[in-house]
């Protein structure tokens, strides 16, 4: 059976010890035989040396816009639409109640 995968986002550096904390309690929380963890961080020199076990690949967390692909910057205009759709449809709902 092919694992699920996660992918944790948005992990400055493991120095900072309130996101160790984070990704310490989430990564035992998911159970490993069931799911591949990934995670995006902005410094992998430095965390790539931790929850080996649980954490498979470390990728970095953002690129410059002019280092994405045509695709890349497809998804990411797409994204950007959904986001104001969800900014919208959150004032609507704000506006009904």
């Amino acid at each position: 059976m092919k694992k699920k995968k996660i992918l944790l986002y948005g992990i400055g550096t493991f120095k900072n010890k309130g996101v160790e904390a984070i990704i310490q309690s989430t990564v035992k929380q998911i159970k490993s035989k069931e799911y591949e963890i990934s995670a995006a961080s902005h410094d992998i020199n430095y965390n790539k040396n931790f929850y080996n076990k649980e954490i498979k690949k470390y990728i970095k967390h953002y690129k410059k816009s002019d280092e994405l692909t045509e695709k890349e910057k497809e998804l990411e205009q797409k994204q950007k639409e959904l986001d104001e759709l969800n900014n919208k449809l959150s004032e609507k709902e704000k506006e009904i109640e």
